[in-house]
């Protein structure tokens, strides 16, 4: 029985827009303070997110730089000695598992678990890294059964090292029921797309960057404006996020001749607000590269239907036909079909958004993720004090 706070590091390359670290925020900001003193140690730099963060939660920005990496696992253990952590939690290759687990280790941290959320390295050497550092680990981490599945399969990782613990979203917050016209108001000032009564409004909340795909949708825009001319007055495309591919897209926007139907937002704080005014939430993401994506859960809660592609986790998320659409990556053409059934039956869009809110409240609940966390730490720790 454990009596005293466990003090919990997670460790990750910086807390600047994205899925992965949104998720790692509202996990620190929910944890129980009677059980855990929660700490967050960033490698590079703190980034745009940890404004979202509790006060109590410490954050440790090291600037770290690109080059040598094999010396940053010594920095890092530094701070592990001087902070005494009781487990610290990686999260990927791409987010500094390899620093995290190897500072570990040498600071002679108790219990090290890793998780994965989505993409992984498939370069031999890289291959080789991750095997490397799971047996270095107490546990590995999936936020999906289908991401366990090509972790154990491309990784090499015993497939009983692997714990699930499902991402979860806040149902109060992600509701769907914030005023319109507001919003609608924002776009049309800022933005110069205009948003009514009679729009019907396609969504992408993501980085603007290739393996998000989001020149899926406006090629999917432009061949339904080609086929009912009528659509270039009715549908409107909102893309939130920033990201290298945002040239790319607004150049392409322009070429199809769809620039005055699509609003790029940027980075926004008002991403719930911005749910209840989409029609139908589209992720385009190429295959394997989404866990189990925030959006699908964050919108589905706001009683959003969605089109999404054929990513690791989605099939445990969407249920095709009852709660959305799932499509191939890169099926422009399937895409278009899917966006003409909802955009001409309203009746199949309001059956999808009951069953969506339905589902995501009874299985994908923050609690129940923040719940399994909590258990999963504490056991190992238990488990780690008792051999």
């Amino acid at each position: 029985m454990i009596k005293k706070r466990i003090k919990l590091v997670h460790v990750v390359t910086t807390l600047c827009t994205g899925g992965m670290e949104n998720g790692i925020v509202n996990l620190c900001n929910r944890h129980d303070r009677k059980k855990f003193e929660v700490a967050i140690c960033c490698l590079k730099s703190k980034g745009n997110m940890v404004n979202r963060l509790r006060k109590d939660v410490s954050v440790f920005s090291l600037g770290l730089p690109e080059g040598k990496p094999v010396f940053h696992p010594i920095k890092v253990a530094k701070l592990f000695k001087l902070i005494r952590p009781d487990i610290v939690h990686t999260h990927g290759l791409a987010g500094g598992s390899y620093v995290g687990i190897l500072a570990a280790k040498l600071s002679k941290v108790p219990v090290i678990i890793n998780g994965e959320h989505g993409s992984f390295f498939l370069k031999p050497h890289q291959v080789f890294l991750q095997r490397f550092l799971s047996h270095l680990t107490d546990v590995t981490l999936s936020v999906s059964d289908s991401l366990r599945k090509e972790i154990s399969k491309k990784l090499k990782i015993p497939s009983w090292k692997i714990k699930v613990i499902r991402n979860g979203v806040d149902t109060n917050i992600f509701s769907g029921n914030y005023p319109k016209h507001i919003i609608r108001k924002e776009i049309a000032q800022n933005h110069d797309v205009i948003i009514d009564d009679n729009s019907f409004v396609l969504g992408n909340v993501a980085s603007l960057k290739p393996e998000k795909n989001q020149k899926m949708i406006l090629e999917a825009v432009k061949l339904l404006n080609d086929k009912y001319p009528g659509n270039k007055k009715n549908i409107k495309v909102l893309l939130v996020g920033d990201g290298p591919d945002r040239v790319m897209l607004k150049s392409l926007a322009s070429k199809y001749g769809i620039e005055k139907q699509v609003a790029f937002l940027g980075v926004r704080d008002d991403v719930p607000k911005l749910f209840s005014i989409m029609d139908v939430m589209i992720l385009s993401s190429v295959s394997f590269h989404e866990g189990l994506s925030n959006v699908l859960l964050e919108a589905m809660s706001s009683g959003v239907p969605v089109i999404a592609t054929n990513s690791v986790g989605t099939s445990e998320v969407v249920k095709d036909g009852k709660t959305g659409f799932i499509i191939q990556a890169g099926d422009v053409d399937k895409l278009c079909k899917k966006i003409e059934i909802l955009q001409r039956n309203p009746e199949i869009r309001e059956q999808m958004s009951y069953y969506s809110r339905k589902w995501i409240h009874s299985r994908f609940s923050i609690k129940n993720m923040v719940n399994g966390y909590e258990s999963l730490y504490i056991k190992t720790l238990e488990r780690k004090r008792n051999l």
